[in-house]
């Protein structure tokens, strides 16, 4: 789950697996959420 500062847009993804692939399921869902916010969605926050 991401959200933006103000609230306004917010972008989540759910995933499942065995403890033993964390690490790896925790980047796929990472990237699939980077994705479907879009590039540009984190410009602007420092």
């Amino acid at each position: 789950l991401i959200i933006s500062p103000d609230g306004a847009q917010s972008h989540e993804v759910k995933a499942e697996g065995p403890a033993q692939d964390a690490a790896r399921i925790g980047d796929e869902a990472a990237r699939t959420v980077r994705a479907k916010a879009g590039e540009k969605f984190f410009d602007g926050w420092a």
